[in-house]
């Protein structure tokens, strides 16, 4: 056998959930892992015959406190510098928390304060079309998805039953995982902590010439 024929040959596109990721590994006492370098996690992640070709990263901004979008600026920031990585935007909304019974805000008893409740839009059905329209096009032997969404079992089930000649596996962030998703995928690819360790950007990033976004203190 050639060297040649040795070298990993199926084109791999990781798609990454960032708030299923970003909760999944707070939820695991991971925070200082927060500051991922997500195109070095998806290489480490690949299989022998995996090449990767692209990450997709899927976030929404938040609408605050204003440290937490500070933060959360500085990280869009730091990716927006990797080659091979196109960040996608949804919504962030509050919305009023209502009775259900008779649509009445609800308010704090002690001091009157309206409840909101924070909600992703739009992002998990850009996930979904982009899966999609990738195979359509052709660009990827190799999904990874990176969530542990149930929403996106049909995402899988479509991309697995409209092109049989390609697979969808999907990678469960920290603290994250879903029956149905483990069952509609091609298979499962697990992420060690040493994953995450060994994916991490520099304490400074560069972003332009000089400027540059440095890891939150609340992530080390």
């Amino acid at each position: 056998m050639s060297s040649t024929d040795a070298l990993p040959t199926r084109r791999t596109i990781v798609y990454v959930d960032g708030f299923n990721l970003y909760f999944g590994l707070v939820q695991q006492g991971w925070r200082r892992y927060l500051w991922l370098d997500v195109y070095a996690f998806g290489a480490s992640i690949l299989r022998p015959d995996q090449r990767l070709v692209r990450v997709h990263y899927f976030t929404s901004e938040i609408t605050g406190p204003p440290d937490k979008l500070g933060r959360q600026r500085s990280y869009l920031a730091a990716v927006r510098t990797l080659p091979g990585v196109t960040i996608h935007r949804g919504r962030y909304e509050s919305d009023q928390v209502k009775c259900s019974k008779c649509g009445v805000a609800l308010a704090c008893p002690k001091c009157l304060k309206l409840w909101f409740d924070n909600n992703e839009k739009m992002t998990d059905v850009k996930i979904a079309t982009g899966m999609i329209v990738d195979a359509f096009q052709n660009r990827y032997d190799d999904a990874i998805l990176i969530s542990g969404d149930a929403d996106q079992k049909p995402t899988i089930d479509y991309v697995r039953k409209l092109f049989p000649d390609k697979n969808a596996y999907v990678c469960f962030p920290p603290s994250r995982k879903s029956y149905h998703l483990e069952v509609a995928a091609t298979g499962v690819i697990t992420a060690h902590e040493e994953n995450f360790r060994k994916s991490q950007f520099p304490q400074v990033v560069t972003t332009s010439p000089g400027r540059s976004v440095t890891k939150p203190p609340s992530w080390r």
